[in-house]
C-alpha cells in the first residue's frame, strides 16, 4: 500500500514539475514581451528555457534518482 502512494506521489511530482516548466517558459515570455515588445518573444523564449531546464531539469533528476532508489528497495523486499 505504501509502495504505491509512493509511486503515485513521484509521479504527481514529475507531472508538477512539467507544468512548472511551461510556466515557467510562458511567463517569462510574457513578461519579456510587456518590456521589449515584439523582440521579447525570442528572449522570453531563451530565458524561460534556461531557467526550465535550471530548475526543472535539476529536479527532474531528483526524482529520477528517488525512483531508482525505490525500484532498489522493493527488489530488496
Amino acid at each position: 500500500m505504501i509502495s504505491r502512494i509512493n509511486h503515485f506521489l513521484a509521479a504527481s511530482i514529475g507531472w508538477l514539475n512539467a507544468l512548472t516548466a511551461v510556466f515557467l517558459v510562458v511567463g517569462s515570455t510574457a513578461a519579456a514581451m510587456g518590456v521589449l515588445g515584439a523582440a521579447g518573444i525570442i528572449v522570453g523564449l531563451l530565458a524561460g528555457t534556461a531557467a526550465a531546464v535550471l530548475l526543472c531539469g535539476a529536479l527532474a533528476v531528483l526524482i529520477n534518482i528517488r525512483d531508482l532508489l525505490a525500484a532498489t528497495l522493493d527488489k530488496s523486499d
